[in-house]
């Protein structure tokens, strides 16, 4: 079973504690794996192979109820190879 490796900005501390609250229930997401930095702000996680990265990210975006905040799909890494989202087929 192989898994992808999801990236994306995030905006500030506040939001970053709510990403990790969130992680733990959102399908597909390795427990353990969500990382998040202020500088730059971003945020990582490692999802089941089996789940769209998309629907990841959206399940994340509803769970941190924060509607200012953008989070973005920016790449994907599978199988050590990195991915453009925007050319992502299924």
């Amino acid at each position: 079973m192989g898994v992808n490796v999801i990236d994306g900005p995030v905006n500030g501390e506040r939001l970053a504690r709510r990403l990790t609250a969130a992680a733990n229930r959102i399908q597909g997401v390795q427990r353990g794996t969500l990382r998040t930095s202020a500088s730059p702000p971003a945020f990582s996680f490692v999802l089941e192979r089996t789940r769209k990265p998309e629907a990841a990210v959206a399940e994340f975006r509803h769970a941190i109820g924060d509607a200012p905040a953008r989070l973005a799909l920016v790449r994907i890494m599978r199988n050590g190879e990195l991915i453009d989202p925007r050319q992502e087929t299924p």
